[in-house]
């Protein structure tokens, strides 16, 4: 999806998507605090892999823990009983590594709270992609590469084929409903930037909706330790990759979603290693909507349910309109 597609102007990719915000600024001018729209819940830190981006590797290294189930649903009740209206499972670690995670989607549901999931994808066994298609308005999951050599160099391991296959099962789930966006995503590095285009068509041949592509950024967490690891970026053929990939987005199989904002104002971050179970950070309670006519059908963009680099809103209460 491109930010400003005249066919979708309102999509979460639009950097005017701030505006939607204004009672939450008001708010924390007038230091009010209300509960967040959404929880980012780290249910584990460890990890299956040893991607060379990761920037967790220190504290998943020097503390690996994950959440007792205990707590685990303890905090679920604590957030539902806040006012905050969805949880995303992710974070430091490979959130489908945490045993009780399945239980966790389920419990949210009943909870009344939508989810949403963030992984690598080498772990999906009948009952978790069943929880995942039942429970979660988006899943992403993170290949970055269109190929198992370039995912090998990356991520330690050749799981390529096996992530292809989980994201074919959770594609033939979705099938009847099509009720969670599953996105295929690719963290632009100098080492896999020549597979841009291939990953998108890969994409689309899965069946996958949506698929996102942003660059590794050198001057975070200490990544630019990287850059004499990676090397430099091709600028002239990323971009000619990008465009390459917008062709597809007329297609009813894909939306190629390739900018990126980091907009965490909406966020509550929980890990194993917090004593509070919540910090204060925290924003009005009441969704500022606006309508919005495309497609030729009425579409209602309440609060983002997820406010990183996703294609999704959410709609709290009113019909989703596909």
């Amino acid at each position: 999806m491109i930010e400003w597609a005249e066919w979708d102007k309102f999509n979460s990719f639009n950097s005017w998507k701030g505006l939607l915000y204004a009672d939450w600024y008001k708010g924390i001018a007038e230091g009010k605090i209300f509960p967040p729209i959404e929880a980012s819940i780290d249910p584990i830190h460890a990890c299956n892999l040893d991607c060379k981006h990761c920037n967790a590797v220190r504290y998943r290294r020097e503390n690996p823990q994950k959440m007792t189930d205990e707590h685990l649903f303890n905090l679920i009740d604590f957030l539902s009983e806040w006012g905050v209206k969805a949880n995303c499972f992710g974070g430091g670690g490979e959130p489908t590594m945490h045993p009780g995670l399945s239980s966790a989607l389920l419990y949210s549901k009943a909870k009344g709270m939508e989810s949403s999931l963030s992984t690598n994808g080498t772990i999906m066994s009948d009952k978790l992609a069943d929880a995942i298609i039942e429970t979660c308005r988006w899943i992403g999951i993170s290949v970055d590469a269109a190929s198992g050599g370039t995912y090998e160099e990356l991520k330690g391991t050749n799981l390529f084929g096996k992530v292809l296959d989980n994201i074919k099962k959770l594609v033939k789930l979705n099938e009847k409903d099509k009720s969670c966006d599953i996105n295929y995503k690719f963290l632009i590095s100098p080492i896999n930037q020549h597979e841009i285009y291939e990953a998108c068509s890969i994409a689309r041949d899965l069946g996958v909706r949506d698929f996102q592509a942003r660059p590794m950024d050198y001057n975070h967490q200490g990544m630019g330790e990287l850059r004499g690891v990676f090397g430099e970026f091709d600028m002239t053929s990323i971009r000619t990759q990008l465009e390459a990939c917008h062709s597809f987005s007329n297609s009813t199989s894909i939306l190629p979603c390739t900018s990126s904002m980091r907009t965490s104002m909406a966020q509550v971050s929980v890990s194993p290693t917090v004593t509070l179970p919540v910090s204060l950070f925290s924003f009005a309670q009441t969704a500022m909507s606006t309508i919005a006519s495309t497609r030729g059908i009425m579409k209602t963009w309440c609060w983002e349910l997820i406010i990183r680099n996703r294609s999704t809103f959410s709609d709290f209460g009113e019909k989703r309109a596909i």
